[in-house]
């Protein structure tokens, strides 16, 4: 009796075993998506020139910031300057926005500002965890869409 129940302890144990390896491995072929809440930005006016970077800029780079509220605290976005795809000439800001705030505001340092809403996407998964895409942006209530690889913030 005593042998009969620790057989069948022993194969429940190696089952289960088998099991937890399984499923280890199911997970390690799962591409997961990357968590991007990251987008370039241009400041341009009606026909599309640019108002930050190039000969007729009127405002100043150092001084346009993205930030969220969280609170009553200001928390700025990290942002960077880069030049955008196909183009030697102009830049455009990259923002990592944060995974957990859907507005964000944009001040250009002369007492103008504007209003990003954020559509996130957040996905969750046994094997990847959570992830958040940005998966739409309104300036000022109007929806964006890219132009070459940039959301244009129209003025």
């Amino acid at each position: 009796m005593k042998r009969t129940t620790l057989f069948w302890l022993l194969l429940m144990g190696l089952g289960s075993l088998g099991m937890a390896v399984s499923s280890c491995r199911q997970c390690g072929n799962v591409d997961c998506p990357p968590t991007n809440a990251s987008e370039l930005f241009r400041i341009v006016d009606a026909a599309g020139k640019d108002l930050v970077f190039g000969p007729g800029k009127i405002y100043d780079k150092s001084q346009v910031r993205f930030y969220n509220l969280q609170g009553s605290d200001t928390i700025f976005l990290t942002s960077q300057i880069l030049p955008p795809s196909g183009s030697s000439t102009d830049s455009a800001f990259l923002v990592a926005f944060s995974a957990s705030r859907n507005t964000s505001y944009v001040p250009y340092g002369n007492g103008d500002a504007d209003t990003l809403n954020l559509d996130l996407l957040t996905l969750s998964s046994k094997c990847c965890g959570t992830s958040t895409t940005l998966n739409g942006i309104k300036f000022n209530g109007v929806s964006l869409s890219r132009v070459n690889g940039t959301y244009q913030l129209r003025k």
